[in-house]
């Protein structure tokens, strides 16, 4: 498998949380075995279709958007957000290495990262979370940890450093 592929394969496996990873590893495995059935396979758009491999951030991340939404539906809808977003990105990374190793389309950070991100936007959209509703998170999430930071940063500046050269001395 391409580094590029694997690496992000191994920091998502490292960052899922413990409470969902027995649910993360039964989707990755079903999502697998749903994308290499020989009869899914033949239908996937990149297989019927050699036009879309011109355009795969498009291609990929609308095809894997699906595949994971029809696994969250089959699951009534309970498999954590957490866990259909963080397969998913590992499922995108399974389709990009067969695409390059079987279909020669080429895989670059900066594809696979604008595939990421249009897979996320249209799993959030399908979760009926719009773009505003993720920038006013993130900003929010931004504001906690610069708050955060900032009572650190206060909290550090009433200790003596043993380092510092004291005033005085």
């Amino acid at each position: 498998m391409n580094p590029i592929l694997s690496n992000i394969i191994a920091g998502i496996e490292q960052h899922v949380s413990k409470e969902h990873q027995n649910d993360f590893k039964s989707v990755v495995t079903a999502g697998k075995h749903i994308l290499y059935d020989p009869v899914t396979h033949a239908h996937l758009q990149l297989v019927k279709n050699p036009a879309s491999r011109k355009d795969p951030v498009h291609t990929i991340s609308q095809g894997v958007a699906g595949l994971m939404w029809l696994m969250f539906m089959q699951s009534h809808q309970k498999m954590p957000v957490e866990v259909l977003i963080m397969a998913g990105v590992v499922m995108m990374c399974e389709v990009y290495d067969f695409a390059e190793t079987g279909l020669g389309v080429q895989v670059t950070p900066d594809i696979v990262a604008a595939t990421g991100q249009e897979l996320a936007m249209q799993l959030f959209k399908k979760l009926g979370i719009s773009q505003q509703q993720l920038g006013e998170a993130i900003s929010h999430g931004q504001a906690e940890i610069q708050q955060h930071q900032a009572k650190q940063a206060q909290a550090q500046g009433g200790m003596i450093n043993p380092n510092r050269p004291q005033q005085g001395a």
